[in-house]
């Protein structure tokens, strides 16, 4: 049976039909994807400008973890073993303070200087009573900062003797600051403020300008970069030190900087900042740019092991020799909080299970498992769970868009598990970065 004209050119504008409508369904998809992507970037950024920072997280297995019992909370091998919920438990004991517990609190350190103040009874002539006691009351008191001048007197004497008359005077002591008229003790107090208690300059001037006197701008930020040069060598033996550390947490932050060639500009520097898991010393590099080339110079001679977060700059150093390369779990975990909103089930799955391996942590830590104890304790918990919570992000990757903030958030872990789970069969490095972390977050306040 021979097919006519009309019957190919229905047959052909079929097909045809066929092909649009699945390009429209493969455009329709991808625009679906696009609007969720663009979607979930929207969300994230109202949550940068109005929402909370924190990054708590409530498993959703079980609606029990959101009524949090305060005194009856399992021990922490259920909750790290349980297969639907996670509780963490704190340790409360409660304990009703007794009188000798409330004196206790009110006595302050004996180093503190007292200052007495007797009070005699009124209109009585005491010089005939004997006294049988005496009740004492301590009060904290403070005593207001004061600017004041240290003057340096030398007298000149004219001397005559038989040999003739001469003129003596006691030899001027030495001077930090040979061209500036101020005494080393208001520089130490304004580096503490500055770099201890994070008070900036100009706040200073100004607490310097109610007790008295007015600094200049240009004055204290002087005395200041005078006062670096003489503590040069105090920070080359502290560097010293925190580099001959055998683990390190690294990171990185920004700080604006002001431009010495032109007013009131400023520009964005670097610092880079390792600090020493022993000693907790914390050593701060600064850098004008987030190049490789700071770490780079600062660890050519480091061994041992670096814990950073998963930034490019760092992958150099894996095939440094000696040096064992960690990531930090608190970051993988943020990329899943972030990806709630694109796949709650599959973003909720991972931050139950990251959930417990923090429980084990903190086990470890109120427990006061060292060494041994602790790496057994992980060898028999953690590594349990980081092996089931691999297999499982294999799996998810092949189910999810790689674009999308889900797909993102398990690439990331997989591509670095080695280095997230390589704390778990050890007894001394960190689960996450967070102690180097926490030891940035003073500049924030204090860099103006």
């Amino acid at each position: 049976m021979s097919t006519s004209p009309e019957n190919i050119s229905y047959k052909q504008a079929y097909e045809e039909t066929l092909v649009h409508m699945e390009a429209l369904s493969q455009e329709n998809k991808e625009l679906k994807q696009k609007y969720e992507q663009l979607q979930f970037e929207i969300d994230q950024l109202k949550k940068l400008i109005f929402g909370s920072r924190r990054e708590k997280f409530v498993s959703s297995e079980s609606s029990e973890v959101l009524q949090p019992i305060l005194f009856e909370v399992p021990e922490i091998e259920d909750a790290v073993s349980s297969k639907a919920t996670v509780k963490v438990s704190y340790e409360r004991n409660e304990k009703h303070p007794s009188m000798e517990d409330k004196k206790e609190r009110n006595c302050f350190p004996e180093k503190l200087r007292r200052e007495d103040i007797v009070i005699n009874p009124p209109g009585t002539d005491i010089s005939t009573g004997k006294k049988i006691g005496e009740d004492i009351t301590e009060t904290l008191a403070f005593k207001p900062a004061e600017l004041y001048v240290k003057r340096v007197i030398r007298p000149k004497y004219l001397l005559i003797t038989e040999g003739g008359k001469s003129i003596v005077q006691g030899k001027a002591p030495e001077r930090s600051f040979e061209k500036s008229h101020v005494d080393p003790s208001i520089i130490a107090q304004i580096i503490i403020d500055k770099y201890i208690d994070h008070l900036p300059l100009d706040r200073q001037i100004k607490r310097y300008e109610r007790l008295g006197y007015r600094i200049s701008d240009s004055t204290i930020g002087n005395w200041v970069k005078a006062a670096s040069a003489f503590l040069s060598p105090l920070y080359d033996a502290h560097k010293k030190e925190v580099l001959e550390s055998h683990y390190l947490h690294v990171d990185e932050t920004t700080i604006k900087v002001l431009d010495t060639d032109k007013k009131n500009a400023t520009h964005q520097g670097y610092y880079w900042v390792y600090q020493c898991n022993a000693s907790k010393l914390v050593l701060f590099d600064y850098r004008r740019g987030r190049g490789r080339e700071g770490p780079k110079s600062i660890l050519k001679d480091f061994k041992g092991v670096l814990q950073t977060d998963g930034y490019q700059a760092y992958n150099e150093f894996e095939d440094y020799e000696g040096i064992t390369m960690v990531n930090c779990m608190a970051h993988a975990r943020r990329k899943f909080h972030e990806a709630q909103a694109n796949d709650a089930q599959r973003a909720s799955h991972a931050l139950t299970e990251i959930q417990k391996l923090y429980a084990i942590e903190r086990h470890i830590v109120e427990k006061k498992l060292k060494e041994e104890e602790k790496k057994q304790y992980r060898k028999e918990h953690a590594i349990e769970i980081l092996n089931a919570l691999q297999k499982w992000m294999q799996q998810a990757y092949t189910e999810v868009l790689p674009s999308s903030a889900i797909g993102k958030a398990l690439a990331y872990s997989l591509v670095r598990w080695n280095k997230l789970s390589y704390y778990a069969h050890t007894d001394f490095i960190h689960l996450d970065n967070n102690p180097v972390e926490n030891s940035i977050r003073p500049v924030a306040v204090g860099y103006a």
